[in-house]
């Protein structure tokens, strides 16, 4: 494990509705577990991905309510997932895209060790997943 005890990574996934999650986490799970990084998702599917839940225990798993007079709820899933972490690198992934075996290092490292504030998949991993 190379993180600093003092910064903790979340890698992060708003859903709605998309069993392909379950293959996203998946990939996620050692990535997560080998560096104890969080895993949190916020799910807007009204219980229809409990499923799913059940068998990823090792997720921070939010259920979301979608209030009545709002259509999209992206944003308000986002804020959720990073209110509920204090996480201090922070990694967004698709749910249902298939990052690669090394996503989570390859993202967190620059940030870790200082050389970069923010970053972002290369554009062949934005076209792969």
């Amino acid at each position: 494990m190379f993180t600093d005890k003092n910064q903790k990574i979340a890698v992060m996934l708003i859903v709605k509705d998309e069993p392909a999650i379950e293959i996203t986490l998946s990939i996620l799970q050692s990535q997560c577990v080998d560096i104890g990084a969080e895993c949190v998702v916020v799910d807007a599917s009204q219980g229809r991905l409990d499923d799913i839940k059940q068998r990823n225990p090792w997720v921070k798993w939010i259920d979301y309510e979608q209030p009545p007079d709002r259509t999209f709820t992206i944003a308000h899933q986002r804020n959720l997932a990073v209110e509920s972490t204090s996480a201090s690198i922070l990694l967004f992934c698709d749910a249902g895209g298939t990052p690669s075996p090394h996503w989570v290092l390859e993202l967190s490292r620059p940030l870790l060790s200082g050389c970069l504030l923010y970053t972002s998949p290369s554009p062949r991993d934005a076209h792969e997943s």
